[in-house]
Order: structure tokens, then C-alpha cells, then sequence
């Protein structure tokens, strides 16, 4: 009997039961998914593939998490309901967005919503929580709020705990809460909106190219080899031309460009009022400053200056040998860089 065979069948067959329909799932945008970029999020829903298998491995140790700790909190006596194989989904037709939360604490009618998260230990636990889970449960709380508001309900939901699991060690425990906050499904319905009215992946922005592309939010992406098919050679415009003329996937991008037109201003403000910050600390010899309201924290410290190679001093060193030390150079991948300016009138 070939036990791994058998192993990987089971894992299939376990696959398969219970959960969220796949051709239901298809329909909507996923709350755990949101925040990924839309080309990969439209190749998934149009079951787009060039033959690669879906990777379930990491998903099923998030299952087996998951798991004990619903069992942990049952066996402790925490009121959970909606978690474990009671785990329900909440869809709203109106806006093409669904999500499936982990479970929900009820006490006095206030619902605090729970998400278990299983971590790699190699995880910057400084790092969390990761905006894509805060983002889920935010979209799970609004959906589930809408859902009490229009069954006349008394409970209402407040916030949510965010709970990440040390895979290789459970007693490490990391916890967090996030409030909860209206109009976030109506936010990301106009992100829905995009993605189920694309006809072709060149229709949305490649947002993995953004988050450190082949390097970063491509690298590990299924679809990655489909779609920097897309992605082409770089073109410019020809300047003769008059109105530009756009590209195919061209007009995706202007959202996102105008978006980050109107950040520059703030981003200029935030960095004068950062080196305020830091010069007005260091004057008063201030390690650490809290905002009234204990909601933020500065930290002033120093750090060690950087280490480099005096090169004029080598080549000083190595003008009577034989040693050439422009052949101890390596050149270095192409890179992508960005600059936008502000055409004058």
C-alpha cells in the first residue's frame, strides 16, 4: 500500500465536504481574498489555469489550526457559536461580496467576531496583524451587521479578534482586536464591481507588479506566467500622436494613477511633519512619546551607520598588483522605475 498515495486521496476527499460551494464561491468577491490583487482574484473565478494544481497544503494546516483551537476554547467554556463544522457564510447579493468568519463570541448581544490564523514561525510577529486579515474581518463584521439590520435583530456586532497560531509551537499565541467600521462592504463593492465586469485580465490593473512583482506579489502567484503575457514590453507614447493612444490594459491603470496623484501632496506633508517630529524628540532627548489617547507610539533611537567599501582606497591599495577590481563587479537585474510628474499647463 503506498500510505502517501492514500494520504494525498484523503486530504481530496476532505477537500471536498462541507465548506463553500467552489461554483458559488466564483460568484462572489471573498473577504479573505479582497485585498489580493484583481488579475489573480479574475483568473481564479474564470477558471483559468495552464495545467499548475492549486497548492491546498498551507490551507489545510490553517484547517487543522483552526480546529483545535475551536476545541480549545469549547473545552475552556467559551460561548462560541458558528465555528468549527457550524461555520456559516454570509453573502450579499447586492454587492457580489461574501465571507465566511471563524466563529462569533456573543455576550449581552454585543458579537465579536473571531479569525484564527496559523503562522509560519519564521513570521515578524511585529509585522501583525496583516492588513489583508484586518480587511477580512472588517468586510465580515459590515456583512454580518447588515444582515442583523434587516432580520430587526438586538444583538449588534462591535469588533473582532484576530488570533495567529505558531504552527511548530501552539503556545505561541498572538492576539488582536479590530473595531468594527460601516460602509466597508459598500467601499470595496466598487473593487467587486471591477472585477466581475472585466472581460479580459488586461481590463484590471496588475496590482501584484505593485507589491513587489516577480520578486514580491508575483512570485507566488499560480497565474503568474499567464499573466505577464499580458504584461508586455514596455511602450511609450508616441508624442506625435496627439490624444494618446491607449493600450489595452491601459485604462485600468488610470484610477490608480490619479489615486496616487492626489497622495503626493499628503506624502510631502507627512514627511516635513515626520522630520519635525524627530528633530522637536531629539532636542528634548525624548526616547518615546504617546499620543493622549494611547492610540500611537513614537520610538526615537539610534542607529549604527552603515558599513561601506572605501573603493578609492582599494584601487589605492591595488595600484601596484595585477588585480583588476572592476571584475569583482556583477550587474544586477533590470529593475522597474516609476516617476510621476505634475504636466504644467
Amino acid at each position: 500500500m503506498n500510505l502517501k498515495r492514500k494520504l494525498a486521496e484523503g486530504f481530496e476527499v476532505l477537500d471536498t465536504r462541507g465548506g463553500f460551494d467552489p461554483e458559488t464561491r466564483a460568484r462572489y468577491m471573498n473577504a479573505s481574498e479582497a485585498d489580493r490583487c484583481l488579475r489573480e482574484q479574475w483568473f481564479e473565478k474564470n477558471r483559468h489555469h495552464d495545467g499548475t494544481p492549486k497548492k491546498l497544503g498551507f490551507a489545510r494546516r490553517g484547517h487543522a489550526v483552526e480546529d483545535q483551537i475551536v476545541k480549545s476554547l469549547v473545552a475552556a467554556g467559551v460561548p462560541i457559536r458558528y465555528a468549527g463544522e457550524d461555520q456559516r457564510n454570509i453573502r450579499s447579493d447586492k454587492y457580489r461580496i461574501a465571507a465566511t468568519p471563524d466563529g462569533e463570541l456573543v455576550e449581552d448581544g454585543l458579537i465579536t467576531f473571531t479569525e484564527f490564523k496559523s503562522i509560519d514561525p519564521r513570521v515578524n510577529v511585529s509585522n501583525l496583524p496583516k492588513q489583508e486579515h484586518i480587511t477580512q474581518v472588517r468586510i465580515g463584521m459590515d456583512l454580518r451587521q447588515q444582515e442583523l439590520r434587516e432580520g430587526n435583530s438586538v444583538e449588534t456586532v462591535v469588533g473582532a479578534w484576530i488570533i495567529y497560531v505558531n504552527c511548530s509551537n501552539f503556545d505561541e499565541v498572538y492576539t488582536f482586536f479590530v473595531d468594527y467600521r460601516s460602509g466597508v462592504v459598500e467601499n470595496y463593492s466598487r473593487r467587486a464591481e471591477r472585477l466581475f465586469t472585466a472581460k479580459h485580465p488586461d481590463d484590471l490593473p496588475a496590482e501584484g507588479i505593485a507589491k513587489g512583482g516577480k520578486s514580491g506579489g508575483c512570485k507566488y502567484c499560480r497565474f503568474h506566467h499567464m499573466c505577464s503575457g499580458f504584461q508586455g514590453e514596455l511602450q511609450r507614447p508616441d508624442p506625435n500622436a496627439g490624444d494618446l493612444q491607449r493600450l489595452p490594459g491601459e485604462r485600468g491603470l488610470l484610477d490608480l494613477l490619479d489615486e496616487i496623484s492626489s497622495l503626493k501632496p499628503v506624502e510631502a506633508s507627512l514627511k516635513a511633519k515626520t522630520k519635525e517630529l524627530k528633530e522637536g524628540m531629539s532636542e528634548l532627548q525624548l526616547a518615546a512619546l504617546t499620543s493622549e489617547d494611547g492610540s500611537h507610539k513614537a520610538f526615537l533611537s539610534k542607529r549604527s551607520g552603515a558599513k561601506r567599501l572605501d573603493k578609492e582606497a582599494l584601487a589605492a591599495a591595488l595600484v601596484d598588483t595585477d588585480i583588476d577590481l572592476d571584475s569583482f563587479y556583477n550587474e544586477g537585474p533590470a529593475t522597474l522605475s516609476l516617476t510621476i510628474k505634475e504636466e504644467k499647463e
